[in-house]
């Protein structure tokens, strides 16, 4: 054999060999694509299997009755109670207040949660004499009680630096709920009455027996200062019944 045909049939062996490596890689690649694919379709038949959808119906029934006779003896005969209350169409109702009167109150906000008492009554200081009353909602909300709607109006007017003022009628939701818990709120704030000591000193001189240290002037200056707030509690319930003929308007601030 020449050397012609010898390499001629080198070439042939490893184009055969090359042809046969790629038809057995490409058949181990074939198989491993199948394999891949059986295995998908298998864990996709799995999932079926256990999903919702193939045990129950759209209303929770368990379609399989093996199932729903091993849950009965698991957890008894279960019963589905139809809601009382329509939740999905919920609607919350605003502050309703009826007839009572409100005018007299507002809400004081947005002040620092640091703020104390006394910080918002010395805002308020002008308004003490005529009657104010402070009622806290939460540390950064209160209520502020006047005598009157117009003090109160007065006070809406002002610019306080501090703190923000507006109607009780627009205040935020938990001020009105504090509101509403609180019915003595509706009652304007009544100043405290006038008083001295006259009364008191002559219960106590009179139970322990003892002598008058006080001179005649200052025992006189004592029963004038309590004729006469005797004389405007007189008034002042006269004032109040005038006020059912719409005769009395305005309030204690309107005297300042």
């Amino acid at each position: 054999m020449s050397d012609l045909e010898k390499n001629k049939d080198n070439n042939e062996s490893k184009q055969n060999k090359i042809i046969e490596k790629e038809s057995t890689t490409n058949r181990e690649r074939e198989r491993e694509t199948q394999e891949l694919e059986k295995k998908s379709t298998d864990e996709n038949s799995e999932d079926e299997g256990d999903s919702w959808d193939q045990h129950y119906d759209d209303y929770g029934n368990c379609l399989d009755a093996d199932t729903a006779k091993d849950l009965s003896l698991a957890v008894g005969k279960v019963t589905i109670q139809k809601p009382v209350f329509d939740y999905d169409n919920l609607k919350t109702t605003d502050w309703n207040i009826g007839d009572k009167d409100c005018s007299h109150l507002i809400e004081i906000y947005d002040f620092p949660p640091t703020t104390n008492t006394g910080d918002i009554i010395n805002v308020f200081r002008d308004y003490l004499k005529r009657g104010f009353d402070l009622r806290w909602v939460d540390e950064t909300h209160a209520i502020g009680v006047f005598t009157c709607k117009e003090a109160a109006i007065s006070a809406l007017k002002q610019n306080r630096g501090l703190v923000k003022t507006r109607p009780i009628s627009l205040a935020s939701q938990q001020t009105k709920l504090k509101a509403q818990q609180c019915s003595d709120l509706f009652e304007p704030h009544q100043l405290r009455p006038e008083t001295n000591a006259l009364i008191a000193r002559n219960l106590v001189i009179g139970a322990l027996g003892l002598d008058r240290n006080t001179n005649k002037e200052q025992r006189d200056e004592e029963r004038r200062r309590l004729k006469e707030a005797r004389e405007k509690k007189k008034r002042e319930i006269k004032s109040n019944r005038s006020a059912w003929d719409g005769s009395i308007k305005g309030c204690a601030m309107d005297k300042s």
